[in-house]
């Protein structure tokens, strides 16, 4: 029910207090709330108690001025339905010059929470990484995903900038404490839009 499901995605939060940064729990709790109903989600927002990131905490001004103006929505991207090859290596390599989806998943019943990263190197004309960009340190970013065995993690990334050359994207799992006592463990899948493929290697 929905206080059980927002109750189990607060066990997984409240693991991540123990062993995370600031930052990664305000991720980690701001991509609950987006994925809980509204009434699940209020019943997160009273369990994680006042203070808790991700909370909005003050009313709106109406008095005040709105200065910002509304995003224009992005375009919806259609995928190809089955995921690129996986290669089984700790780290996964996918070429392309374009943005990617990525599904992350686990056979645990219940909320698994999981950190992944993921890195786009640069290619040049010939098809080798751009020396440039690696030299400076191209660390990449982690990005939090709560999956469950009905409702994989999907979130889409689209490349730093237009580069014609195309793109390597690495993902990988690091090494974290586990917040779920019986993980069946997670993996991940990449979807690129549809009738797309993977550049080939020159």
């Amino acid at each position: 029910n929905a206080t059980g499901t927002a109750a189990e995605f607060k066990v997984v939060r409240d693991a991540l207090v123990k062993s995370g940064t600031p930052e990664q729990v305000k991720n980690l709790t701001e991509g609950v709330r987006a994925e809980l109903a509204p009434d699940q989600r209020k019943r997160f927002d009273d369990l994680v108690g006042p203070g808790g990131e991700g909370q909005r905490g003050e009313k709106p001004d109406p008095n005040r001025v709105q200065t910002k103006q509304p995003e224009k929505p992005k375009p919806k991207i259609e995928w190809n339905e089955q995921p690129e090859p996986r290669d089984f290596r700790p780290r996964k390599i996918f070429r392309t010059d374009g943005p990617v989806k990525v599904r992350a998943s686990t056979p645990t019943m219940g909320p698994d929470g999981v950190w992944y990263g993921i890195k786009w190197h640069p290619l040049d004309k010939d098809g080798k990484r751009a020396k440039v960009v690696e030299k400076v340190g191209n660390k990449g970013r982690e990005i939090p995903a709560v999956p469950i065995p009905q409702k994989p993690d999907e979130k889409e990334f689209t490349p730093p900038w237009n580069n014609p050359h195309g793109w390597d994207v690495e993902l990988w799992i690091p090494p974290q404490q586990g917040s779920h006592g019986n993980s069946g463990g997670h993996d991940l899948d990449v979807f690129l839009p549809k009738a797309k493929q993977q550049l080939k290697s020159r």
